[in-house]
């Protein structure tokens, strides 16, 4: 049980703060690109597979 991942990749790549840009060329090369793979990004992010959940 993940206790403190992402549940949207779209919105932590959004929501980057500036004391991170560097490091936002590896978060797109590792993760997904989101201005070319936000498809991807959507079919790889927990929250959009919330519905599936059958347990807590």
């Amino acid at each position: 049980m993940d206790i403190v991942g992402p549940s949207n990749l779209i919105t932590l790549l959004e929501t980057i703060p500036l004391y991170w840009e560097r490091l936002k060329a590896m978060l797109y090369h590792r993760v997904g690109n989101l201005e070319t793979e936000e498809e991807f990004l959507k079919s790889r992010s927990p929250l959009f597979f919330a519905d599936r959940i059958q347990k807590p």
